[in-house]
């Protein structure tokens, strides 16, 4: 009796793992791996960009408030 349980246990955790390999939370493969990286990249570019972009409006901001200033 005690071994038909830890069989019929098996069995559930065996036919979950399956479903889990074969559903949406399965692992990726190569080229979803290798899209997911260049996506991540891609972002990453793009906050670099953005926070350039930032940071070089407060630089003129500063220069032109610097400026009105002196001059």
């Amino acid at each position: 009796m005690l071994r038909e349980a830890k069989e019929r246990k098996e069995a559930e955790f065996q036919g979950k793992w399956k479903m889990m390999k074969t559903g949406k939370n399965r692992p990726l493969d190569a080229e979803e791996l290798a899209f997911m990286d260049r996506l991540h990249d891609e972002e990453a570019e793009k906050e670099r960009q953005r926070q350039k972009y930032e940071e070089d409006g407060m630089m003129e901001f500063r220069e032109a408030s610097r400026r009105a200033r002196v001059g």
